[in-house]
């Protein structure tokens, strides 16, 4: 059966055509209107993935003939409210803010204490061995007033991005997309013998996260495409470091192929994929610290 204009027009919900909506489920790719959207712990799903994948849902069309009992429909729209509001409630962008509060507070904790957390938390080549730094490098800025407006938008742009983000992919899954394109971006950037600080690399993971999402899309992956590009333009006008714009786009995008690859396979052990992303990262790691090493 060919597919129906609202299930290949990315701007509006599949199973309701007259609501406009750029949120997509993780697993098939449509559009769906916040009715529609499922949260679980792959992020933003709709009905029919959900049943698919062997959950149980209960949705109710807006439009059709209207039931004789309107006892039994009063009963449905109660409970479509209650379960709209636990998504609402469980889909609050925790770890976005409190990351983006961590790093606004420790950088103006520098102003007081000499850069104090900058230079425990940031990453540098002298230091590789130190691995906390490749996790915590990310809530990291320099506090100088050279630095004021770089800092601040970085951490605008993270939360504007991250704010739908964690809706789109789920709190837990969010929260290792963040951690991992930091990690990655640091790692990256310490084997090229650079340091690494800021949210550069989950600004950019999360990009490349939703690139692999819209692909398949024209409409929402061309005004994706822009938004890029507008973001490359600005960071490297505000000396954004490159290697950790690489670094976190890569490994953005390489964790949600592999996750996406292993929640499509029926018999896959659901740790494999943080296994190998693990692995990935202690060899970069090692690589890093090795190089250190040999410079040293």
């Amino acid at each position: 059966m060919p597919a129906t204009q609202a299930e290949t027009d990315p701007s509006v919900c599949y199973r309701h055509p007259d609501r406009s909506s750029w949120t997509l489920c993780t697993r098939c790719g449509r559009t769906i209107c916040p009715e529609c959207q499922i949260l679980t712990p792959e992020g933003v799903r709709c009905p029919d993935c959900v049943r698919e994948t062997g959950g149980s849902v209960r949705w109710e069309p807006t439009s059709g003939a209207r039931s004789a009992r309107t006892k039994k429909v009063g009963m449905r729209r109660s409970r479509s409210s209650v379960l709209a509001g636990r998504v609402r409630a469980s889909s609050y962008p925790v770890v976005t803010i409190a990351t983006a509060a961590i790093a606004l507070v420790l950088w103006l904790a520098g102003f007081a204490t000499g850069n104090a957390p900058y230079n425990a938390l940031a990453a540098f080549p002298d230091v590789a061995w130190q691995v906390w730094r490749y996790v915590t490098a990310s809530i990291a800025y320099s506090s100088s007033l050279f630095g004021i407006v770089f800092t601040l938008l970085s951490i605008a742009i993270f939360v504007f991005i991250g704010w739908g983000a964690e809706r789109q992919f789920g709190r837990n899954r969010h929260l290792l997309l963040v951690i991992v394109s930091g990690a990655g971006a640091t790692a990256i950037s310490m084997v090229a013998g650079a340091g690494a600080s800021g949210l550069t690399g989950p600004i950019w993971g999360i990009a490349g996260a939703y690139l692999i999402l819209v692909w398949p899309h024209p409409a929402a992956r061309n005004r994706l495409l822009v938004s890029i590009v507008i973001w490359l333009i600005i960071s490297l006008f505000l000396g954004g470091n490159i290697l950790a714009l690489i670094g976190g786009a890569l490994s953005g995008i390489g964790a949600t192929l592999l996750l996406r690859r292993y929640d499509d396979l029926p018999r896959s052990r659901p740790g494999t994929p943080y296994l190998i992303i693990g692995g990935v990262l202690a060899i970069l790691i090692i690589l890093a610290i090795l190089r250190s090493l040999a410079l040293g």
